[in-house]
This record gives C-alpha cells, sequence and structure tokens, in this order.
C-alpha cells in the first residue's frame, strides 16, 4: 500500500492519520483471519472424527473447549500487531516520494512503533505462557523460537551476501544469482518464514522414524519375546527344566530367571522421602510400589557409575546392601553409603546404598531400580520372573506345556505389546506431522506475502531484460533459479536444525538408538526446492504478461 500512502500524505494526510487508517485495516483484517482460524480450530476435531474416528488410536472428547480458542484468537491479534507496528511506522515516516518509488524502508521506524511492537512480542509471549500447562517450558520455548528466528534471518542475510559475491555464470543462472545477491532478495525472509516450520517437520519426523525403529525393530533385538510371571519359588528349578526341554535350542543368553518381590521406597537416611521434592521425571520410583530382586553377580550389561558391587559370595541377613538406578537415586537425591527405609511385605528394613548403576531399560536381562544383595531375605519364598527369546512357533509350544505343568503362570507376550506401541506411535505420529505441516503452511505464507510484496520489483526487472534482448525462457529461468536457491537455502538450514535437535533428544532425553531417515530429509528438502521453482516460474509468466513499455512507462511517471 506504499503508492495509496504516499497519495494520502502528499494530499495532506498525517503520519497518525496514516497509522490510524491502515491501523484500523489490520485489525479488522487480523479480526476476520482470528475468526476463521478459531472456526476453523474447532471444526476440525469433529470432522477428524467423522472421518477417520474408527482409526484413531485415542478417543476424541468431541466439545468446545472456550479458553483454547480464545487463547488462539489473542495470540493472532497479538502477532498481527507486534509485526505490523514496525513497517507500518516506518511507512508514515518515510517522505512520499520515497515511498512513491518503492523505498519505504529508506526511513528508521519511529520509537512509538519500536515500543508498541516490543510491547506486542512481550504480551504475545506472556499470553502464550500463561495459557500453557507448564508456563517456564513455554517461556523458553519462545525465547527459543525469537532466537531461531535471528539465526535464520541471519544465515539467509549470509546467503545473500554470498550469492552477490559469488562469481556470474552466464544464461539464467548468472540472472537468477543476481537477484538472490541483490537487493529485494527472498533468502533472508524464506529462511526464517519456512526454515522454522521445515526444522520442526524435519525433527518430528526422524522422531517419530525413532521411535517407531526402536519399537519395530530395536526393541524386538534386544528386547524379550515373552515373558513369564508367577512361577512358584519351589517349582523354579523345575520351571527352567521344562524350558529347556521344550525350547532345546533356546541359547543361555536368551533365557533368564530371577525371584521378584514388591517393595516399595519410603525414606532416605531416616527422613520420610517428600514426593513433592522429588524429580517428577523419577517420582514414579517413590510414589507406588515397584519390583525388586537380590542378585549376587552383577547384571550384564548394568554400568556401574559409583561405588562397587558386593561379591559374589556376600551371605550376610543383618547387612542389607542395595544397588540403585542411577536416575532414580539422583531423583530423590540419594548417593552412595546413604540408607533407605523399604517396605517389603510389610516390614520395614533399612537397606545401605552400595553402588549406583546406569539401567538399559529396553535391554535383555532383569533390569530393577533396586538389587538387593543375597542374604537379605534368605529363606523367604518370594514368586520368579522369566524371560525369553523365543520364536513364534516356541512360544506356542512353551504356552502348550505350560497349560499342562504350570497353570498358574501368567504370560506375557511382549512381541505383541510392542507391535501394538509401533502402531500406536504410527497413528499419533500422523497428527503430529499434520500439526507441523500446518506451521509449515503458515511459513509459506509469510514467504507468499514477500513474493507478492516484491512482485513490482520483478514486474519492472522483466520487462527490463525483456527490453535488452533476453528471452522469455531466460528470464523465466533466472526467476525460477532464484526462487529454488532460496527454498533451498530455507530447506537446508531447517533441515540441520531439525536434525540437531532430533538427534538430541532421541540419544540424550529418550535414550534411543539413532537412526538417520535420509529419505524423509531428502524429500522435505527435495520438496521445498521444487516448490519454489514452480513458484518462480509463475512468477515469471505472470511477469511476462504485460507489455514492458507499459510496465516502464508506468514507472516513469513515479520516477
Amino acid at each position: 500500500r506504499r503508492g495509496s500512502i504516499a497519495i494520502l500524505k502528499a494530499m495532506g494526510a498525517s503520519g497518525g492519520d496514516v497509522r490510524l487508517a491502515y491501523g484500523l485495516q489490520i485489525l479488522c483484517l487480523a479480526l476476520l483471519g482470528a475468526l476463521l482460524g478459531v472456526v476453523i480450530g474447532g471444526a476440525a476435531p469433529f470432522l477428524t472424527s467423522w472421518a477417520y474416528g474408527s482409526a484413531l488410536p485415542i478417543p476424541i472428547e468431541l466439545t468446545l473447549f472456550p479458553k483454547p480458542l480464545a487463547s488462539a484468537a489473542g495470540i493472532g491479534l497479538l502477532c498481527a500487531f507486534a509485526f505490523a507496528a514496525p513497517p507500518l511506522g516506518a511507512a508514515r515516516a518515510t517522505p512520499p516520494s520515497h515511498l512513491l518509488r518503492g523505498g519505504g524502508g529508506d526511513s528508521a521506524t519511529p520509537l512509538a512503533e519500536r515500543i508498541a511492537a516490543m510491547v506486542g512480542l512481550v504480551a504475545l509471549a506472556g499470553l502464550f505462557a500463561l495459557t500453557s500447562p507448564d508456563p517456564v517450558m513455554a517461556i523458553l520455548l519462545a525465547i527459543g523460537a525469537g532466537l531461531g528466528w535471528l539465526a535464520f534471518y541471519g544465515l539467509g542475510k549470509a546467503a545473500q551476501v554470498i550469492a552477490h559475491r559469488a562469481p556470474r555464470p552466464g544464461g539464467a543462472w548468472g540472472l537468477g544469482l543476481a537477484a538472490l545477491g541483490g537487493p529485494g532478495s527472498l533468502a533472508p525472509a524464506a529462511a526464517p518464514a519456512l526454515g522454522l516450520g521445515l526444522a520442526l517437520l524435519v525433527a518430528l519426523g526422524q522422531i517419530q522414524s525413532n521411535l517407531v525403529a526402536q519399537v519395530r525393530d530395536t526393541a524386538p533385538a534386544k528386547a524379550p519375546s515373552v515373558a513369564y510371571t508367577e512361577i512358584p519359588d519351589l517349582k523354579a528349578l523345575e520351571f527352567d527344566a521344562l524350558v529347556k526341554a521344550t525350547v532345546p535350542r533356546l541359547k543361555p543368553e536368551d533365557y533368564a530367571r530371577t525371584p521378584v518381590m514388591t517393595i516399595r521406597v519410603i525414606s532416605l537416611n531416616g527422613q520420610e522421602i517428600d514426593v513433592e521434592k522429588v524429580k517428577p521425571s523419577e517420582r514414579w520410583f517413590v510414589e507406588q510400589e515397584i519390583g525388586s530382586t537380590w542378585q549376587a553377580k552383577q547384571p550384564d550389561g548394568a554400568k556401574l557409575t559409583a561405588g562397587t558391587w558386593w561379591p559374589e559370595d556376600w551371605n550376610d541377613p543383618f547387612e542389607a546392601k542395595i544397588s540403585l538406578e542411577a536416575e532414580a537415586a539422583e531423583g530423590i537425591g540419594a548417593k552412595v553409603g546413604d540408607t533407605l527405609g523399604i517396605l517389603v511385605s510389610g516390614r520395614e528394613i533399612e537397606a545401605k546404598v552400595e553402588n549406583l548403576r546406569k539401567v538399559d531399560w529396553g535391554g535383555f536381562g532383569a533390569n530393577f531400580a533396586v538389587v538387593f544383595a543375597p542374604g537379605a531375605f534368605e529363606g523367604a519364598q518370594f514368586r520368579h520372573f522369566a524371560i525369553a527369546r523365543l520364536t513364534p512357533a516356541d512360544e506356542v509350544e512353551m504356552t502348550k506345556a505350560l497349560a499342562k505343568d504350570f497353570p498358574a503362570v501368567g504370560i506375557v507376550r511382549v512381541r505383541d505389546a510392542l507391535a501394538a506401541a509401533g502402531d500406536l506411535f504410527e497413528s499419533l505420529a500422523i497428527a503430529i506431522q499434520a500439526i507441523a505441516a500446518v506451521a509449515l503452511a503458515a511459513g509459506a505464507a509469510a514467504v507468499a506475502g514477500a513474493l507478492a510484496a516484491g512482485s513490482r520489483r520483478r514486474l519492472y526487472e522483466a520487462a527490463i531484460l525483456k527490453s535488452l534482448g533476453a528471452s522469455r525462457a531466460r528470464i523465466v529461468g533466472a526467476m525460477a533459479i532464484e526462487q529454488a536457491c532460496a527454498g533451498l537455502i530455507a530447506a537446508l538450514i531447517g533441515a540441520g536444525l531439525g536434525l540437531g535437535a532430533a538427534y538430541a533428544i532421541v540419544t540424550q532425553v529418550l535414550e534411543a538408538d539413532w537412526l538417520l531417515n535420509i529419505g524423509l530429509v531428502g524429500s522435505i528438502v527435495g520438496g521445498a526446492v521444487t516448490v519454489f521453482a514452480l513458484a518462480g516460474v509463475a512468477i515469471g509468466f505472470a511477469a511476462l504478461g504485460r507489455p514492458p513499455y507499459r510496465v516502464l512507462s508506468a514507472a516513469a511517471e513515479f520516477g
């Protein structure tokens, strides 16, 4: 609207009049956009349930919730206010002659609009935090998004400088690189607008791929396929013999049995544990009863992080020693040498922390947060628990054998549970990817706005090039190359950031094996480049749709 603003100012309108007139226009459009967004967002669960309700793994509560809808509308209005204030202020402060020549960015944004934009951004972050289940995390995400935007914008500007200084090849490639490195380059706009959405899409896709692979491939290879519970203590050796007779080819490393008892951790060094002071991720350790066992030998795969394992011949009934899982110990503040009060079968015992160890919860073995040294439960008869890696055919044979000799033994088919979990992850991933696609679509809309804002410049460029003898194919090719390069820059930056975030989450937070889904990354990068190239072709043909003399004569009238 620079031309209209220039005409209003030339006819005597003040900067305040321009700000009020166009501010009201922006407010009306923002209200309309927020209303449409609320209507679409509110209707989405109903439409999804109607179309795919039977295929979803979780039930949907079909109810309109006013709070998130009002929050979404408020966020939309604050976004419009915060991001419309600076360019509107710059336009109202720029002389009409500069506006008519397309130089709206010549004047700096006035202080009032800068303050207004900052207030809008702070209010936006505050509303985001107040309506979030975790305000602290929401604030951190808001700060991260702001820093991410600055990083993407800076990288886009760097790409513009590189394109400006790069050697110029001939033909359409030279024209495309010149446009990418010149004033009005799309790179600084496309990198933050699309980069964050692409980073989110890549990160979610990689996390999904790794989780599904973990459940479908890694976990079945490491974890048992079946577990047997409620094995009587007096018949434990008889159970081992039955397994060996039924599955004679079963390797020793594919079968394990251990006694299991139910315990509850209640105190640390004589003081009752306050659940509210325990690290949230480790509250399971003290909020409920958990399984435990005793073992003379250090479990296979258990890595000690502090202390030492007790001697294998240890058997002192008067001194209970335990090995604690390291993260659970950290959650309650326990260390080697401390004493835990543990409730076992209605009897409280004091046990000394002998060592801390890291547990591979997805591995094969007796993975318990608390392991006792032998002797503490001398003579006690607890039920046993066994795990095995069996083929489906061997599982059937074991089930038949147990039905005859051990009818009370419970059977837990881990393989079936992992398959169900894999299906659940894949189903939920569809919804998560849809949310990421919405973010990407919003970024694409922002880029489309940047393209529309620069359409007049491209119209002049096409007219000048055509007047100088450039062919239609070269002009269209140059614009397609410029757009494709901008899309490639945004996609590469976004993919790099998304892969880095996904790697940290998978390996550090989820503690899972990393698997690079190169096909997903390639399709996202290739898709972005293709879409941008097609947009460049469309822009080129649109720019060539008007005769050059009309475009240049119109420019001369303003200039």
